[in-house]
């Protein structure tokens, strides 16, 4: 999925076709032919995508891409009963190869890209803000904020650096599940190796400890979200975690040298 976000604008064109959030009232549907490229996050409930050989789950919080002219698929939608519903954001676009203006996808089928993409959520209603103000922003803005979703996905692709094959596995997992308790032996399993190789391995290619490395997913994730949106600290604290807003607290102190609220207000 690295390829979606790291096209080069010089050979593929890109053009917004749609972009909203809304509560989806058909909770259960069949594919057989779709004719756009989209992205899909997840705000509230699970999505079921299931196709002849695969399935997965998308929970909330997820980014999910729908190439066009997938194999035919299945989803369905369910929520906690004390929601209303499962609410969503989705981007419809087209790509196209500028030479020969054929259609461009990268899948087969859907695919579940990140599985935690909190950091993607302003980026995403960036776009959807600017397609639904089209009167007042331009068309080059609504490109840029696409663009500006890309780069975002694209750096935390680009999180496992060249020759690091072996633990490759232990980073997409972190990358993915690092709202989660670190079990390092967990890690090993994944990657078939010792805990003192994959600590050493990891040094290496990284220059940081799996445990460091997650901390540095989470407190990055943090400082995003205190940055750009209006959650407060205990439900940012939530979101990542954490069992209490006294441990995000004091996590986040330990690793920027100030208290999570002193950075929301800075």
């Amino acid at each position: 999925m690295e390829q979606l976000f790291s096209f080069d604008p010089s050979k593929t064109k890109v053009d917004v076709t749609l972009a909203f959030s809304y509560t989806p009232k058909i909770l259960k549907n069949r594919i057989t032919l779709r004719r756009r490229s989209g992205l899909l996050y997840v705000l509230e409930g699970t999505y079921e995508y299931s196709w002849q050989g695969g399935s997965f789950f998308a929970n909330a919080g997820s980014l999910v891409y729908l190439p066009p002219n997938s194999v035919p698929y299945s989803y369905s939608i369910t929520f906690p009963s004390e929601l209303l519903g499962a609410k969503t954001m989705q981007i419809e676009f087209e790509l196209r190869d500028i030479k020969t203006d054929a259609c461009v996808s990268y899948a087969e089928h859907p695919t579940l890209v990140f599985e935690n993409a909190h950091f993607l959520k302003e980026r995403f209603v960036a776009v959807v803000n600017a397609f639904t103000n089209s009167e007042t922003v331009s068309k080059l803005q609504l490109h840029a904020s696409l663009l500006s979703l890309f780069s975002a996905c694209t750096e935390e692709n680009r999180s496992v650096p060249e020759g690091a094959a072996k633990i490759a596995p232990a980073i997409k997992y972190l990358n993915e599940n690092y709202t989660k308790n670190l079990d390092v032996k967990e890690l090993c399993a994944l990657c078939h190796i010792s805990e003192s190789q994959l600590t050493r391995l990891f040094k290496k290619h990284l220059g940081i400890s799996p445990v460091a490395y997650r901390n540095k997913l989470r407190v990055n994730a943090a400082k995003k979200l205190l940055e750009n949106s209006e959650l407060s600290v205990g439900e940012i604290s939530d979101m990542l975690g954490f069992y209490d807003i006294y441990a995000f607290s004091h996590f986040f102190t330990s690793q920027t040298g100030t208290s999570p609220t002193k950075y929301k207000k800075l």
